[in-house]
Parts: structure tokens; sequence; C-alpha cells
């Protein structure tokens, strides 16, 4: 069986907008860990990411053919998927550093904005862990045995041939 090329694969997508909407539905599903059943209405996926910020990122990588239609291959399409997945993290992160559920701050070494939990928030979940290790460590501790001691008579004079 011959082995599929995907750069070299080429498709193009007659419908931008139903193309967009649905990348951009699985972005929120596996990003957000939502049902993958339920269905999600766009005025939701409009606070992650729009139709139109996922067009731009089509157009970034896609081509147009001589009839209008964007074209492209599996590593652009995996590469369309992945930024508008990012997209919708970094709403998501960005949402709940808003709420006060994560610290933020842009440091400069590195020049990326940083996330982490707040102190209160991280001292609560170290005491979680602690308390669920404490309580693992006493399920599986054996209950203690008595000992039973079996001492040897001694021989009343002291030597083992004497013990008949």
């Amino acid at each position: 069986m011959a082995k599929q090329d995907d750069e070299n694969d080429f498709f193009a997508i007659a419908d931008v907008y139903g193309y967009c909407n649905e990348l951009r539905q699985l972005a929120c599903i596996y990003a957000l860990e939502l049902d993958d059943e339920e269905p999600i209405d766009d005025s939701f996926m409009d606070q992650y990411i729009s139709i139109g910020q996922a067009r731009k990122i089509l157009e970034k990588y896609g081509v147009k053919d001589d009839q209008g239609h964007h074209v492209i291959n599996m590593k652009m399409h995996e590469r369309i998927y992945d930024e508008i997945e990012e997209n919708v993290y970094g709403v998501s992160v960005a949402k709940l550093a808003a709420a006060d559920q994560l610290d933020c701050w842009w440091d400069d070494k590195m020049n990326t904005m940083m996330f982490a939990l707040p102190e209160a928030i991280r001292k609560e979940i170290e005491e979680q862990i602690i308390n669920n290790l404490d309580i693992g460590k006493q399920a599986e501790k054996p209950k203690a045995k008595k000992r039973v001691s079996k001492k040897k008579k001694r021989p009343e004079n002291g030597n083992e041939e004497d013990k008949g």
C-alpha cells in the first residue's frame, strides 16, 4: 500500500464558514474539555474565537486557487487547527486571570505573559494533596501483629548435649 504524502495532497475549502466553524468548535471541545455530544452555541464560541479570527488564520496558511477557494494540505490544516486551539486556550487563561483565579504578569526576560495559581489556591491544593497522601498512607499501613516470642529452654548445666 502506498504511503499518503500529506504535504503534497491539497484540497480546496468550498465552505469557509463551515470549515472555520467546525475547527473552532473542535478547539473549544478539546481546549475547554466540553462534552462533544452537546451542541455549542455560536455566541459561546465567539467568546473564545470568532469566525472572522478563524478565517484570518485560514488565510494566513492557505492559498487561493483560480476559483477563489482556499487550498491547503494536511500539514497546513494541522497548523490552522493548532493556532485556533491556542487562541481558545489563551482566552480561557485570560478569563481565569480576570476572575482572580490566576495571577499573571509580564516576564521581560522571557518576553511573554506568565501565569500562576494565587498563593491561597496553591496552599489549598497542597493541603489537599498532603491530606490525600496521609489518608493513603493510613490505608496502606498493615495492622500491627502481636509478636509471640518463643525462647529456647537452656539446658540446666549449660550444655546442649544434656538436653535429652
